[in-house]
């Protein structure tokens, strides 16, 4: 397996918010206002927005050329997969709060994040009577109650060994790739980079770790999408 350069776990979740798209020319007007409101709500934490030549950089700067060929392994029509991938390396080498592009906040994260968090676990709302009723019940994590940790969002601190395992979960599936186990398509990404090989491994970790787990809408203040409320879905 590729050798994966190791970070130290920081003390704390750094108050730097990530996002990032394929293009910073290519941004919504939706997307640019979420944004707008994202650092309204957090104005004393850094916000950085990556897009696919920033990633390419990163991947280069802090873990080398070798992990970088496999990030570029993915077909670039999957650019979920490369998503996924790429915001496990970007959150073990840095840190912080990782937020999908439709993603948003509906509080401050100072209101959220205790300064002993070094990892916030959690999983949908997926009850009959939840908000998310049905979701990420995955007949892979049936063992699992309520299924698959959400990779929507990440916070965590830098090194930590849940992203590490996840890290080296997922260059392990792509580097075995194959199509008749794993799938194409959305059954693909799931099971390749990701909330399968995501709560897998973190899993198997997880009772040697510190972590925090909740609510993702009710506790940790984060909102799925953007779009939920004006599509109902």
């Amino acid at each position: 397996m590729a050798k994966i350069n190791y970070f130290e776990m920081g003390a704390g979740i750094p108050k730097v918010i990530y996002q990032t798209c394929p293009s910073k020319d290519l941004i919504s007007d939706e997307i640019q206002e979420n944004i707008r409101k994202i650092r309204q709500l957090n104005k004393n934490w850094e916000y950085c927005l990556y897009d696919d030549a920033d990633i390419e950089a990163f991947i280069l700067e802090y873990y080398g050329s070798q992990i970088l060929k496999i990030y570029k392994k993915i077909n670039f029509s999957y650019g979920a997969a490369r998503a996924d991938f790429f915001r496990y390396l970007l959150m073990y080498a840095k840190g912080g709060v990782y937020l999908d592009l439709k993603s948003t906040v509906i509080r401050p994260l100072d209101e959220v994040i205790d300064s002993d968090d070094r990892y916030l676990l959690s999983k949908w709302d997926n009850h009959s009577e939840g908000k998310h009723p049905g979701f990420g019940l995955i007949p892979e994590l049936a063992e699992f109650e309520r299924g698959e940790y959400l990779q929507w969002h990440i916070c965590a601190a830098r090194g930590h060994p849940f992203l590490r395992a996840v890290i080296e979960q997922v260059i392990y599936n792509i580097q075995n790739y194959n199509k008749f186990n794993q799938g194409t398509g959305l059954w693909g990404v799931l099971r390749t980079t990701g909330p399968i090989p995501y709560t897998l491994a973190i899993e198997s970790v997880k009772p040697q770790h510190q972590y925090r787990e909740a609510y993702f809408y009710q506790e940790f203040g984060v909102e799925y999408s953007i779009y939920e409320n004006k599509y109902n879905s």
